[in-house]
């Protein structure tokens, strides 16, 4: 970093190539020259959700045609040094089978679809790209077709999803906002069971996960049309541990004991314990300086 004359260092921002935009998806047609003014409204993006790590990403769009009311899947599957793989999945036509909001697992591999018929759909999107194979298939899951889950316990339209892999027990659970502000948990290996359900006041906006690995926790962030956001704690290590609990140390060992992860008990929202205080919503309020 250069100095100026006055001997402070020159904070100047200078030009970086840090990211580049690049066009990869077309929903509407290409216009031709003598068109450029005329907008092109009947097919448009009205849901999308989007996985990402070091060797894959995956973009799944769900498309709608107002000239045929038809709603298509637009699948972009892209492998490190591979090409890209371009996919269209049908969905069903008809109001009562339209798509409401949806999400996918934290493994990118299975599509969670919630309707407005208040079923729950699981489209297997990764197998229907790679290969049954590829995919590993919980049971009662369909790893070529949809699942589809019965109703569960909720009287507003949902309005956001998120896909929760609970830790403790090993399970997938959908966790579901509403318009009457419910938040509504349903074990999507016991066929759309609720297994947890609570509510806020106002129409539920948006759910997201947030995990802590350093102090070992987990948070349901949920925002709401009036501008609240409030946090449910999901897991949490603790470290107190129980009495029974045996400390040995051998002869000239070290005097302080040596804690792993492994050996903190690990607290979940769905498991009943004892002290359950900690499991309980919180209003987060912003202040103001």
């Amino acid at each position: 970093m250069k100095k100026q004359e006055s001997g402070l260092p020159d904070m100047r921002l200078k030009e970086c190539e840090l990211f580049e935009l690049a066009h990869v998806l077309r929903v509407r047609p290409v216009l031709k020259e003598k068109q450029k003014d005329v907008v092109d409204t009947s097919s448009y993006v009205r849901l999308w959700s989007f996985y990402e790590d070091s060797e894959r990403r995956l973009l799944i769009l769900l498309c709608r045609n107002e000239s045929n009311k038809k709603e298509t899947f637009l699948v972009r599957h892209y492998q490190l040094y591979q090409k890209a793989i371009f996919k269209e999945i049908p969905w069903f036509q008809g109001p009562i089978r339209s798509i409401q909001c949806m999400s996918l697992d934290p493994s990118g591999s299975w599509l969670l679809c919630s309707c407005r018929d208040k079923y729950l759909y699981l489209l297997p999107v990764l197998a229907l790209i790679l290969g049954a194979e590829e995919v590993d298939c919980p049971p009662h899951w369909e790893n070529n077709d949809l699942t589809r889950l019965p109703p569960h316990e909720r009287k507003g339209i949902a309005t956001s999803i998120v896909w929760w892999q609970q830790s403790l027990i090993n399970t997938h659970i959908c966790i579901l906002g509403t318009q009457l502000g419910e938040i509504v948990f349903v074990d999507l290996h016991k066929f759309g069971q609720t297994v947890f359900h609570t509510s806020v006041e106002g129409v539920v906006k948006a759910l997201n996960i947030v995990q802590d690995k350093v102090h070992g926790t987990c948070y349901l962030l949920i925002q709401t049309e009036c501008g609240k956001t409030w946090k449910l704690l999901l897991e949490s290590y603790s470290l107190q541990r129980e009495s029974s609990f045996d400390i040995s140390i051998s002869d000239g060992g070290l005097g302080y004991e040596m804690l792993s992860q492994q050996s903190i008990p690990l607290h979940s929202l769905l498991v009943p314990h004892q002290d359950s205080s900690s499991f309980q919503l919180e209003q987060i309020r912003c202040q103001v300086a």
